[in-house]
């Protein structure tokens, strides 16, 4: 017996066809960038050329000046109170707090399972 066997040679059985080639998945990934250029270059000559985006944005802004009222301007500025600088430090710190405290009976919790 020689120290080093190779494996035995498959044969195909009678009548079935060869495998099919592979196909080169690269090829696919260049027809995919290919087709996001230009979609992006048709969308870039569309926007240069046109006023579609002018329009829009003045369609969807006359729609925001009929919709509002005072209760929802006030209701949009407490919103963006807490988009303060302020704001997002206690929240962050808070969050925090409640993570470090509650943190050992959430795990209790969730391990927890009862008697019955």
């Amino acid at each position: 017996m020689p120290a080093t066997a190779s494996a035995p040679v498959r044969r195909r059985p009678s009548g079935e066809p060869p495998p099919l080639p592979r196909e080169d998945r690269w090829i696919r990934r260049i027809w995919v960038l290919a087709a996001v250029l230009l979609l992006g270059a048709g969308l870039s000559v569309l926007i240069a050329t046109t006023d579609v985006v002018q329009t829009a944005d003045e369609a969807v802004l006359s729609w925001f000046a009929e919709a509002r009222s005072s209760a929802l301007t006030d209701a949009a500025s407490l919103v963006a109170l807490l988009t303060t600088f302020a704001a997002v430090m206690t929240l962050r710190c808070a969050t925090v707090l409640v993570l470090v405290v509650y943190r050992p009976s959430a795990t209790w919790w969730s391990s927890w399972r009862p008697w019955w």
